[in-house]
């Protein structure tokens, strides 16, 4: 029930992206954050400079809502911020920096880096914490995602160093090109 429900979801946030840009999945990929033709790392100039918007949901300490906002420069480096709430667990708010590369055409291959503050909200379970508290989060992630038009759909990893080192988190997204 579980993989019907997510693949429904997944479905239904599809064709809202696709709705909103008016566009098809074939359209050529175009905007903020997309390669400008065929690159190779290191080119100075590699990536639609601009603003991206995007929203995640996925598994981790809980289910997990969240979204990112960030800006995508002509090298390829990618800063922003991003928030993640989970259910019950804990909240995280901080910075991202990350480095765009292009396997293919459409796909894009980021991995990132996210620092900034969790508020954890449990007690003597899953984080070992006496009660609520604000510490500092370190995670390790890499996003992929398939560009069509101005928008993308997204999967993405996050390894977390703080505050429980191992764990990790599966999220599915969308977003756009501002």
């Amino acid at each position: 029930m579980r993989t019907l429900t997510a693949t429904a979801t997944t479905a239904a946030i599809s064709l809202l992206t696709l709705t909103a840009v008016g566009r098809p999945l074939g359209d050529p990929p175009r905007g903020a954050g997309t390669e400008i033709g065929h690159t190779h790392p290191g080119d100075d100039v590699r990536v639609h400079e601009g603003t991206e918007i995007a929203g995640f949901l996925g598994v981790g300490y809980g289910t997990g809502l969240g979204g990112r906002l960030g800006y995508a420069f002509a090298s390829g480096m990618y800063l922003g911020g991003a928030y993640t709430f989970y259910t019950g667990n804990a909240s995280f708010l901080g910075a991202e920096l990350g480095y765009k590369f292009f396997p293919a055409q459409r796909w894009e291959l980021e991995p990132y880096v996210f620092a900034g503050p969790a508020f954890i909200r449990v007690g003597d379970t899953g984080f070992g914490r006496p009660g609520a508290t604000t510490v500092l989060a370190l995670q390790p992630g890499v996003l992929t995602a398939y560009h069509f038009g101005p928008a993308f759909i997204s999967a993405e990893l996050r390894g977390y160093v703080e505050p429980n080192p191992g764990a990790l988190a599966f999220f599915g997204g969308f977003g756009a090109a501002l």
